[in-house]
């Protein structure tokens, strides 16, 4: 468990590491490749976004760890709609 001194950072933390290493293990990686893992998570996640209705894709939103969230929905990241 990471210490950050505050429990609400604690558990974000927590919670998306529990994540990437879901990531790790479905392809193999070791803990190494962290950096990759969430390259692969965001790769995923952001088409994703682009192609759900935005009503779904907020609902989706809201049940990933908020570190991840905030990953997917930065201003640079607008859904693209066809």
């Amino acid at each position: 468990m990471v210490d950050t001194g505050f429990s609400s950072f604690d558990t974000m933390v927590d919670k998306a590491n529990r994540l990437l290493k879901d990531v790790e293990e479905a392809f193999g990686w070791p803990k190494e490749r962290r950096k990759q893992s969430y390259a692969a998570l965001r790769a995923v996640l952001h088409p994703l976004r682009d192609r759900l209705p935005v009503e779904t894709a907020v609902q989706f939103g809201a049940q990933l760890p908020t570190i991840v969230k905030a990953s997917t929905t930065t201003a640079g990241n607008r859904p693209i709609r066809p």
